[in-house]
């Protein structure tokens, strides 16, 4: 018998017992499956045992069949010029979700993201979107980053932040790279605020395997958050 007892080992210890006592017992072809069920149940629970968090008894993420996975998240308790993501599992897509601001000076910095160190003038972007009450829009060739979204600046007032949700599809296949964001940020106490639906594009075939988060200049201030999720 296992030296940890589970409530079917319990029974069989009873039953064995009162054999011993009556030489009464349940027929051996019950006793095999009684005995069967108890060491599945064994199994179940020994599994399970292994999937809890010590610390909090909690079932970790891992083990967890999730349509998606984090791959980083971070509350920055202090500045940080890149935010480096290895990106490793089996996904087809990632999402980077972010609320911050940076070092850069100017009221709006964008934030943009190089793949597999690639920091060369492989990326293109178009934007649309409005500055105040006055739309705007742009395109860009030759980046060496995809755009993504945009923080608040060092000019904007103390606590200004700026936010970003962003999609990139397909990331993993051996096509060109995408990325589809929303944005915004505003200045703070004055009437001074941006908001921008963004593309970026790739142009590379190569799975992504790393990921660099980075401002437009500067660097990312101390409780900027940023999150990057790996989809199935």
């Amino acid at each position: 018998m296992p030296t940890q007892n589970y409530s079917g080992d319990y029974f069989i210890k009873l039953i064995t017992e009162l054999y011993n006592k009556t030489g009464t017992g349940l027929p051996s072809a019950d006793m095999s499956t009684l005995q069967r069920l108890v060491d599945e149940e064994r199994k179940r629970q020994e599994a399970y045992s292994t999937w809890l968090r010590v610390v909090d008894g909690k079932i970790d993420w891992k083990n967890v069949d999730l349509p998606f996975s984090p791959l980083y998240s971070e509350l920055l308790a202090e500045s940080k010029a890149t935010i480096e993501v290895p990106i490793s599992g089996a996904f087809k897509h990632l999402m980077i979700v972010g609320s911050g601001r940076t070092t850069e000076a100017a009221y709006y910095s964008t934030v943009g993201a190089r793949f597999n160190g690639d920091s060369g003038a492989n990326y293109r972007y178009q934007y649309d979107g409005g500055v105040n009450a006055t739309q705007t829009a742009a395109q860009g060739t030759g980046a060496t980053g995809m755009v993504v979204g945009n923080m608040a600046g060092a000019s904007a007032d103390a606590n200004a932040v700026g936010c970003l949700f962003a999609i990139l599809p397909n990331a993993f296949g051996a096509l060109y790279k995408s990325s589809m964001s929303v944005a915004g940020a505003h200045q703070g106490t004055a009437a001074d605020m941006l908001v921008s639906t963004l593309v970026g594009f790739y142009q590379s075939t190569a799975p992504v395997m790393s990921m660099t988060i980075l401002p437009g200049s500067g660097s990312f201030v101390a409780g900027t958050a940023i999150s990057v999720y790996g989809l199935k």
